[in-house]
């Protein structure tokens, strides 16, 4: 996994790109959370802009919630570009389907996605998979996180 979760911006997607473009992968996945600066373009126009990005890259491309609502028509096809709309159910699909080999971009805005919950599955007990959890302390640091996986 690659997490990038602190801020996204059209202008942060390049680098996070270049990075998921760099390192050996069987396959690439990126997840992209809530955009922000949509500085003279609509959020469905820099959706747009981000996702298609994203694709030269990737092999698939999950937009997750505010992403996913602002997708242009046409966009998601459900092979390439697909949206989800809860962190619970994209995080048991990225679980379930990508393993050893593969690589994953987690793009998002903290503290708006808490994506790093999809991480932390891997280490800890996850309890909390509120899709519109308002609190500003790290997931890792949050007391609705669990103990530690032994």
């Amino acid at each position: 996994l690659l997490l990038d979760t602190m801020k996204a911006t059209e202008a942060t997607m390049a680098p996070a790109f270049a990075a998921l473009a760099a390192l050996p992968a069987r396959r690439r996945v990126a997840v992209i959370g809530s955009l922000w600066d949509f500085v003279g373009a609509t959020e469905v126009e820099v959706v747009d802009r981000v996702a298609r990005d994203a694709l030269a890259v990737a092999d698939e491309v999950i937009l997750y919630g505010p992403a996913a609502q602002s997708a242009p028509a046409g966009l998601v096809d459900g092979r390439r570009v697909r949206a989800a709309l809860s962190i619970h159910a994209l995080s048991d699909d990225l679980h379930a389907r990508f393993g050893h080999g593969d690589l994953v971009l987690l793009k998002g805005t903290f503290p708006y996605d808490h994506l790093v919950r999809i991480a932390l599955v891997g280490t800890h007990d996850v309890r909390c998979w509120r899709d519109d959890c308002e609190r500003r302390t790290r997931c890792g640091e949050c007391r609705l996180l669990g103990p530690a996986l032994k």
